[in-house]
């Protein structure tokens, strides 16, 4: 999609000087739309290209969901987007992999760029964020990958044991996804993965936000899980693991980290490290904290 077909205005953000990309029609009021802007009324996803980066907002400038750097597109910026990336680091060759949400498709051409021989579903409950595709350079479908319209939750209900990675960051304008904090999901999600199969989850804003999910997490998974902090955002990135068995070896962990970090920009071990010192099973008191 071309530069004509998005409606530009200066952004009206001090937090994020340079252009605003919407969605609108070219006869709509600018003023009325900077406004919306403003306030956080504004409905639908936007973007602001600051010249270096295009980042996708939900609505609000305070829900900023994918940044891209425009001299390299298949580049995971820093942060939570990376710690998600940790599942490489227990599973480096899944063959099948399921996200939901979407938004500007970074986690989706990571994994494609790493995984190329892996089948990649993915889903977003909100059409308009899928209108963004192409300007976030995400590939078409294929025999390999499948991006869809749809409810995460029927969606991951659909599958059954054959999910090796499970890959969760779903937010609306409220934050984590309420039809996701479940128990119902949940036991979906398990049921879905395969026998030593993961799911992945950003965790971001305050932990009342998601308390009944990680509830349902300890409960459904017998606390298979790890939590890995991220420094630089303040997120929190949960893996919970099917295999009853699964234990980390952490020596192990910290070699596939520095693996990985030396043919790809994944710097993953401080990640391992941070895991580490809160421990196998722990959940630990910042995701309570967070703001």
């Amino acid at each position: 999609m071309a530069e004509d077909d998005y409606l530009i205005l200066p952004s009206p953000f001090d937090v994020a000087p340079g252009r605003v990309l919407l969605r609108e029609p070219r006869d709509a009021d600018p003023t009325v739309l900077e406004a919306r802007l403003r306030a956080g009324t504004y409905e639908h996803p936007f973007v602001v290209d600051d010249g270096e980066h295009l980042m996708l907002y939900l609505g609000s400038i305070e829900l900023i969901q994918t940044v891209m750097d425009k001299n390299d597109p298949q580049a995971l910026m820093p942060g939570y987007s990376q710690a998600m990336m940790t599942f490489l680091l227990f599973n480096p060759q899944p063959r099948d992999i399921l996200m939901v949400g979407l938004g500007g498709g970074a986690l989706l051409k990571a994994c494609r760029a790493q995984l190329p021989r892996a089948r990649i579903e993915a889903v977003d409950v909100d059409p308009a964020v899928l209108g963004w595709r192409t300007l976030f350079q995400l590939p078409l479908d294929d025999a390999r990958l499948a991006v869809s319209v749809g409810d995460g939750g029927a969606f991951v209900a659909a599958h059954r044991g054959e999910v090796d990675v499970l890959m969760i960051d779903a937010f609306d304008e409220t934050g984590f996804a309420p039809s996701l904090d479940r128990h119902e999901f949940v036991a979906n999600a398990h049921a879905a993965l395969s026998a030593r199969g993961l799911m992945v989850t950003n965790l971001a804003g305050p932990g009342a936000a998601y308390g009944e999910f990680l509830m349902a997490i300890r409960e459904v998974f017998d606390d298979q899980l790890l939590v890995v902090p991220v420094r630089d955002d303040g997120n929190h990135v949960l893996l919970a693991f099917k295999d009853p068995s699964m234990r980390p070896v952490w020596h192990r962990a910290q070699r596939m980290a520095a693996a990985l970090e030396a043919r790809t920009k994944l710097a993953l071990g401080r990640f391992v490290d941070d895991a580490q010192r809160i421990g196998w099973r722990r959940l630990p008191d910042t995701l309570w904290q967070a703001d």
